[in-house]
C-alpha cells in the first residue's frame, strides 16, 4: 500500500476546518486516523488529530508542511 499524499488534521483553532499536512520527513508506517501528531501552525506548533488520509490536496505541494512528530504509537 502506497503512503498517502497528505493527512487531514484537526487542530485546536477557531477556524472550523481540517488542514492538510505532508507525512513526516522520517520514513515509517502510514499513520492512521485517530493518531495524535505535532504540526506547525503559523509560528507555533500544535497537537492535532489525524482525521483522514487523502491522495490529493487543494493546495500546491509547496504550501504544505510536514507533520513534525507522532505522539501515539496506536490511534486513540
Amino acid at each position: 500500500m502506497a503512503p498517502p499524499f497528505c493527512y487531514r488534521i484537526a487542530v485546536p483553532s477557531p477556524l472550523r476546518r481540517l488542514f492538510d499536512y505532508l507525512p513526516p520527513a522520517t520514513p515509517g508506517d502510514t499513520l492512521k486516523p485517530g493518531t495524535r501528531v505535532r504540526v506547525p501552525f503559523g509560528k507555533r506548533e500544535l497537537t492535532g488529530l489525524i482525521i483522514a488520509t487523502a491522495d490529493a490536496s487543494e493546495l500546491a505541494v509547496a504550501q504544505l508542511r510536514p507533520v513534525t512528530a507522532v505522539l501515539d504509537s496506536e490511534p486513540l
